[in-house]
């Protein structure tokens, strides 16, 4: 089992918010056309949750973000059930079969000003 875990001020998101730029490199189109329709207070949650998910996901797989593990290279979706799955993609998704991840866990929680995600990834048995 790998384990992972962000905590993450959603006032870091406040100011990002606003700057396009930040926000196309931090999150997939995707996860950005999932907030379209989000009032202002639940986009900034949302977002919040999203990075912190991505960064306890990283830190699960071991190397945080770094030239080989991008943000891009992690997508969360958060259903309007409010249902979370963790998709690897790019060099991600060749690092987490490289780990034998079979299963990927995510919760979030918010209190206040911050959020919490706690990731924990399973790996499949070899012989």
């Amino acid at each position: 089992m790998l384990i992972g875990a962000d905590i993450l001020d959603l006032e870091r998101i406040k100011i990002i918010e606003r700057k396009k730029s930040i926000l196309c490199r931090l999150f997939t189109p995707l996860e950005l056309e999932s907030t379209v329709k989000l009032n202002y207070r639940e986009k900034i949650i949302t977002l919040g949750s999203m990075l912190a998910a991505k960064e306890a996901v990283a830190k699960a797989l071991g190397t945080g973000f770094t030239d080989t593990i991008g943000t891009q290279d992690i997508q969360i979706i958060i259903n309007e059930n409010g249902e979370r799955k963790i998709e690897f993609l790019n060099t991600a998704k060749s690092f987490a079969d490289e780990l034998g991840v079979t299963e990927a866990h995510l919760t979030i929680d918010t209190e206040n000003k911050l959020v919490v995600a706690l990731v924990a990834l399973e790996r499949g048995f070899f012989i």
